[in-house]
């Protein structure tokens, strides 16, 4: 199963305006940008670069454990950011995710408006000159990359990390669950995650330009990052015999609903029937015999409107099996009211891989 947590505050600190906040802007950006020029071979020698701040409360992420019985140590948390633009890329570059240390303030400036300092920027933590970014702790991360000092603190013990190349689809996804657990735990004063660029990134000299843009927690679209916690729920018990590919099953919702409520759970029965029955001479309806899917069988979930996957096919959407036939829980936390989304299916048979999808799986959540 999979619940969705959406950002307390994020903002993006940039060393080419090492005194603006931008915490209601409505994009999160990873830049670099050259300010140093090689006057023999015409080559750029420094970068100026952008980092990203984004902080989750703690306090709902231990509620919702607590009150669903959540075994944390059985957990993954992935981070999610949504790629707006990208320009210049790499062939190949990685994005990483550390955790912040030092309490920060998410401030009202914009990166193209008047410049305002009353949060974070690259050099301060809340705007002001008495809490510059401190290197005192011996345990903290690179203090600035290169002209302006400032740029963050973070812990160097746990990180991590997603490569990419210029190919790849560019939206972000991190597990970050060593880095939850810390926080949730007490370990480490939970002060959110700063992503960056990893270093050799930056030494690519023919990338002078290099940016991504994804969507913050200001976007009016659907594409807020969230923090997914995924966790395995079901279970396989059932006396109920196994549909085969040969019989070609068709898969339909018992007790599906045009409309859920958002943020709740809910359980869904699938119904199966075979498409074209056996001739066999017996008192009992072939329609009326209740198989369940096999049991390497997934559902996914899909945005009706852009077909983007917003919970994809993997062990966390696994379907379950009862004596009343196959079934699936999930959450409508990750999905936007007044919007319409899709079911679909994945079905791995012991000769074949099939998908199933419909119309007839449609439905929008309400709030």
């Amino acid at each position: 199963m999979i619940h969705a947590f959406f950002p307390e505050k994020d903002s993006t600190i940039y060393e080419i305006a090492p005194n603006t906040n931008t915490g209601l802007d409505e994009i999160l950006e990873l830049q670099k940008r050259p300010y140093a020029i090689n006057s023999a071979s015409r080559a750029y020698t420094n970068y100026y670069e952008s980092r990203i701040l984004i902080k989750f409360k703690t306090n709902e992420i231990s509620s919702f454990i607590l009150s669903n019985n959540v075994n944390i140590n059985d957990c993954k948390f992935l981070l999610n950011l949504y790629v707006a633009a990208q320009s210049e890329l790499p062939f190949d570059y990685t994005i990483q995710a550390y955790m912040a240390s030092g309490s920060w303030t998410n401030g009202t400036g914009r990166r193209y408006g008047q410049e305002i300092m009353d949060g974070v920027t690259w050099k301060s933590k809340n705007g002001a000159t008495a809490s510059y970014w401190s290197t005192a702790s011996a345990d903290t991360g690179k203090f600035w990359y290169n002209n302006n000092e400032g740029g963050g603190n973070w812990y160097t013990t746990t990180y991590s990390s997603a490569s990419f190349t210029y190919e790849d689809d560019a939206d972000l996804q991190i597990d970050v669950t060593e880095q939850i657990k810390s926080w949730y735990n007490g370990t480490t004063v939970n002060d959110g995650f700063i992503l960056k660029f990893e270093s050799s990134s930056y030494n690519q000299e023919s990338f002078p330009n290099t940016n991504i843009s994804y969507y913050s927690s200001n976007t009016k679209t659907v594409f807020s990052p969230q923090l997914h916690l995924c966790w395995n729920t079901g279970s396989y018990s059932t006396s109920l015999g196994e549909f085969t590919f040969r019989e070609q099953p068709i898969i339909y919702v018992k007790n599906f609903k045009s409309e859920y409520k958002e943020n709740q759970k809910h359980r869904l029965y699938l119904g199966t029937r075979p498409k074209y029955p056996r001739p066999s001479f017996t008192q009992t309806n072939e329609y009326a015999v209740n198989k369940s899917l096999p049991s390497a069988s997934y559902y996914q979930l899909i945005d009706g409107h852009t077909m983007d996957v917003i919970v994809p096919y993997s062990e966390y959407t696994k379907l379950s099996a009862d004596v009343s036939g196959s079934y699936f829980d999930f959450w409508t936390s990750p999905l936007y009211p007044e919007r319409w989304y899709k079911f679909e299916f994945k079905v791995i048979y012991s000769d074949s891989t099939e998908y199933y999808t419909s119309n007839d799986y449609i439905f929008k959540v309400i709030d």
